[in-house]
């Protein structure tokens, strides 16, 4: 399991169901189209986020 700083059940649910209607995030500023992602929390959780990797 991967855990980022500030993302708790309701927004990882978010994110799963954006990334299942729109397919593979790919930048990681795609995380913005997430509701409640705007640039405060994005530039807290940029460092985390890893494109392409598994």
């Amino acid at each position: 399991m991967q855990r980022l700083p500030g993302i708790g059940p309701t927004y990882a649910a978010r994110i799963v169901e954006l990334r299942n209607r729109r397919g593979p995030f790919r930048s990681a500023e795609e995380i913005m189209l997430v509701q409640g992602i705007g640039e405060v929390k994005f530039s807290r959780l940029k460092d985390f986020i890893k494109i392409g990797a598994k």
